[in-house]
């Protein structure tokens, strides 16, 4: 039985075990609509800092995806990879409006050092929502 990257069969983590099979399956899924399948791709890319350029690449088309949750796990694995692009892409996340991107952005400046940080919690605790303002003392604390 041939195997697609829809299939039940595998789990997200037995592809993550194999870079070169996540990154094909990656890339067929850029123009695929199956959400669920991207956000775990999406995911698993974030750990391959020895393909950083091809996991990047496929990262910065699900950044822009229609769905909410695929461009968060897509940004949330930028910046763990320390992308160039990850703190520009969570300035323009935050603009959103939406808490859980917020929280994201708060994520990637943490893991990429940026120097903006600061002012993205000053941003959140100005902002008064319940899980931004706790996710805005954590990243202050570390």
């Amino acid at each position: 039985m041939p195997w697609h990257y829809n299939n039940k069969l595998r789990s997200s983590e037995e592809v993550a075990s194999n870079p070169s099979i996540l990154l094909k399956l990656s890339e067929l899924a850029v123009a695929s609509a199956e959400a669920e399948t991207k956000w775990q791709l999406a995911y698993q890319l974030g750990s391959l800092s020895n393909q950083k350029e091809q996991a990047e690449a496929i990262l910065l088309h699900f950044v822009t995806d229609a769905d909410e949750y695929v461009s968060r796990r897509a940004l949330l694995a930028l910046g763990v990879l320390e992308s160039s692009q990850a703190e520009k892409l969570a300035v323009r996340a935050w603009d959103t409006g939406y808490e859980y991107q917020r929280i994201a952005t708060l994520s990637v400046l943490r893991d990429t050092e940026s120097a903006k940080l600061a002012e993205y919690v000053t941003k959140a605790l100005k902002d008064g929502r319940e899980y931004l303002v706790q996710n805005a003392h954590e990243v202050e604390g570390t």
